[in-house]
Formats: C-alpha cells, structure tokens, sequence
C-alpha cells in the first residue's frame, strides 16, 4: 500500500507527526515522509549488497527489496541487525534508481521497502511502479517550488 503523498517535510519524529488530515501518523508514515523528502532533496538512494547482488526479503506473497534514504540510516540497521554487517552500503543517484533499478523491479514484480527502521525493520512496502509515480509526483512538486 502506498503512503499518502509522502512530498510534504517531516518533523521531529519524536513528537509523533500528523498527516495532512491532523491524524497521527505511525512511524512506518513517518519514515515513508522523511524517505520522499530526503531522497527528493538529496537526490541519492542506497541500499545493501553483498558481492554486487542486493538484498530482497522473500516473503509468501511478494519480493521485497529495502532502500533507504541515507547511508545513517543503513549503518543504523548495521548496527541493530549483526547479520547485515555482511552486506555493503551501496549509493545510487535518483536518477539511477527512477532509470534503472525501479524500472527492473518493476520488470520482475518486486515491491520496494522504503526507510525501514528498528529492530523488527518496520516500514512500509509498495510496488516499484507506486514509489516511481510518488517520487516523480514529489520532484514536480519540488521543481515548482523552484521556480
């Protein structure tokens, strides 16, 4: 399921953010909002690999594959998860990951984990053709802005 438009600037995640309607959000919102907002701004995208091959949970239903907004936020699950240890931080532009990776695992059906957090690597999951559409939709949003 795909986050709510995710484009607008996250607060302090300590003081329990809302969204545009005044609800509290989860944490998953949370970090699903801050992913939109760091990856838009920053323009790069990172992930774990191990020998050049990334990393994709295997579930009953789906594949997914976890990305994160920033190299903090990958060593943070280095940190939480010793079994990650093994896995390289890998970065990648926007770019690449709207060209490249998304357009793959759209190809093969494989949904995107987006700023999972925590010891039970809690975060949401949507299919890379969702996260493609929301990430586009936040960079016109932040173009506009601009000009």
């Amino acid at each position: 399921m795909a986050p709510a438009s995710g484009c607008t600037t996250a607060t302090d995640l300590e003081s329990r953010p809302t969204d545009e309607t005044g609800s509290r959000m989860s944490i998953a919102s949370a970090q699903a909002q801050k992913f939109y907002q760091q990856v838009t701004s920053e323009r790069r995208v990172f992930t774990v690999t191990q020998d050049g091959e990334m990393l994709i949970f295997r579930g009953p239903d789906k594949r997914i594959m976890p990305f994160w907004s920033s190299r903090t936020r990958v060593e943070r699950i280095q940190r939480l998860h010793p079994k990650y240890r093994a896995y390289e931080c890998h970065e990648m532009t926007l770019e690449s990951f709207l060209d490249v990776t998304l357009s793959h695992l759209e190809a093969e059906g494989v949904h995107v984990g987006i700023n999972w957090s925590g010891p039970r690597l809690v975060g949401h999951d949507l299919p890379a053709a969702d996260l493609r559409k929301n990430l586009e939709d936040c960079l016109a949003q932040v173009n506009a802005r601009g000009a």
